[in-house]
């Protein structure tokens, strides 16, 4: 009786044995899926460049995801303005803005509009600015990215600006779009970016009190151009860069006092420093010269000195300071002499969060322009201070000065202007 069942016993202990044996080859030899651990984990013993044999390389689905986040508001303000060429009057402004905006794992896309639409006791109802802009951000790889973005904008100045004759009772209107795209490579230590673009700008006619109508579109002009940027990174903090750019600007008719148009090349060259540390401080620096030729013989060769700045430093959540400096070179625009127009403007603003219901806030800024073939020169500054009062988390109370004073017009120019208002957003 113990002797067969014992004999049962050893022969289903052998046969487990041989099966587990047998099991272990097999699995070594054919590398069979196990349980994740050990030798028997495919992808653990995949091609380390393929990272993942069993992997999909596509972006996850984003189920969940809104096709936008949407943002808007609406500000309404109302102005007392003083200035020396137009005397005292009030204003009311209405200003809706929207914006669209989708962020994806590998970048983002969006769509923003606004509008600022004025009437006053010495001005009819004008829509100041419509503004319309698109942007996208793709990073194909880790190396590569891709970027573009486009702008459409009708801006009306009003009828006192400067540069128009004091008669003028509706000044020229001007209709711009621009496109640009680029694409940057991260080879290490070095970085590249190519950069193009394409534009278009349209004046409308400037019109007088006693109904004459002076012609602005000798400043009908395309424009198109391109550029590359080298980068390379002296410390992780600092990168040194060279800017090179070529463009090309082509006015649709001749302008009246050269008989021709004014069609000309532009290259630029500039070369500058960069540092950017956290979210605590992004700068850079540049300098560079512009050449400008144009098509016609007769013109000269026009040399601009470039300088070009900018600053973010925010020290903590509560305190932000920026500023810049520009040089932009092109079109003299309407009611101007010369045939290019150089500008240089400096701005600087600082943002201050006492506690999470009150923000002060205040804004400088001076620009200097010069033409060439004319001895004629643009100056002005100004000046700025305001408060942001939030109600609610939807609606703000604001308040506003801002002085503004031409220094280049005959006889000086000044604007004083006190702003109170509500802003609703979402």
């Amino acid at each position: 009786m113990t002797k067969s069942i014992r004999t049962p016993l050893i022969r289903a202990a052998v046969a487990l044995g041989a099966a587990l044996l047998g099991g272990t080859a097999l699995a070594g030899g054919l590398r069979l899926a196990g349980d994740g651990s050990g030798s028997n984990n495919i992808d653990l013993l995949a091609d380390p460049a393929t990272q993942c044999e069993n992997c999909d390389s596509r972006a996850p689905h984003e189920w969940d995801a809104p096709p936008f986040t949407v943002d808007w508001s609406l500000a309404l303000r109302g102005a007392y303005v003083r200035s020396i060429s137009s005397g005292t009057s009030y204003e009311a402004l209405a200003v809706p803005t929207f914006k669209l905006e989708h962020i994806f794992l590998r970048g983002k896309y969006s769509l923003e509009g606004s509008a600022e639409l004025s009437r006053s006791t010495r001005e009819e109802f004008r829509i100041n600015a419509l503004r319309l802009g698109a942007a996208g951000e793709f990073q194909v790889n880790e190396a590569l990215t891709l970027s573009g973005s486009a702008k459409f904008a009708v801006l009306t100045p009003s009828a006192s600006s400067t540069g128009y004759p004091t008669s003028t009772v509706s000044a020229s209107r001007e209709l711009s779009g621009d496109a640009a795209g680029a694409a940057a490579y991260d080879f290490g230590r070095l970085t590249a970016t190519l950069r193009g673009s394409l534009g278009r700008s349209v004046y409308g006619q400037t019109t007088l009190a006693n109904g004459t109508q002076i012609d602005n579109s000798a400043n009908d002009n395309w424009r198109i151009g391109g550029g590359l940027r080298i980068g390379y990174k002296v410390t992780p903090i600092l990168t040194a860069f060279v800017d090179g750019g070529v463009g090309y600007q082509a006015y649709d008719v001749v302008a009246p006092s050269y008989g021709v148009k004014l069609d000309a090349t532009d290259l630029t060259l500039r070369g500058g420093i960069s540092a950017k540390f956290n979210q605590v401080l992004e700068a850079e620096v540049s300098a560079g010269l512009g050449y400008r030729k144009f098509a016609f013989a007769a013109a000269d060769d026009f040399v601009s000195q470039l300088y070009d700045a900018s600053l973010t430093f925010r020290p903590d959540e509560t305190l932000t300071l920026r500023g810049g400096l520009a040089t932009t070179v092109g079109a003299p625009g309407p009611n101007a002499s010369g045939a290019a127009k150089v500008e240089y403007a400096a701005t600087g603003d600082i943002g201050y969060q006492v506690n999470p219901w009150v923000k002060l806030r205040a804004s400088a800024g001076y620009r200097y322009a010069v033409f060439s073939d004319s001895t004629t020169l643009e100056t002005g500054y100004s000046l700025g201070a305001g408060t942001d009062y939030l109600v609610n988390e939807n609606l703000s109370v604001t308040a506003d000065y801002a002085y503004s004073a031409t220094t280049s017009a005959t006889p000086v120019d000044e604007e004083h202007r006190v702003t109170m208002g509500v802003t609703l957003k979402r």
